[in-house]
């Protein structure tokens, strides 16, 4: 099963972007923030970002994903 990371802090998009890839066979993971996901160890199949979050916005996010060598990102 594929995993999705999704950065949205508005939850009507998330139950949007749930139910709409969670019926596709998607597991994913929600967070609030891009803090919250660059505190997450585990790397996901798939990112989604919101590109306005509260504190670091999405291209920053992106930024930092794709610097962390553990992280392995390919932007």
């Amino acid at each position: 099963m594929k995993t999705i990371f999704l950065v949205e802090d508005d939850e009507s998009l998330q139950d949007i972007v749930r139910l709409i890839f969670g019926q596709s066979g998607f597991n994913i993971s929600i967070f609030g923030s891009g803090e919250d996901l660059l505190t997450e160890a585990s790397r996901p199949d798939i990112y989604l970002l919101d590109k306005e979050l509260p504190g670091i916005d999405g291209l920053e996010v992106c930024k930092k994903l794709k610097a962390d060598p553990q992280k392995k990102v390919f932007l």
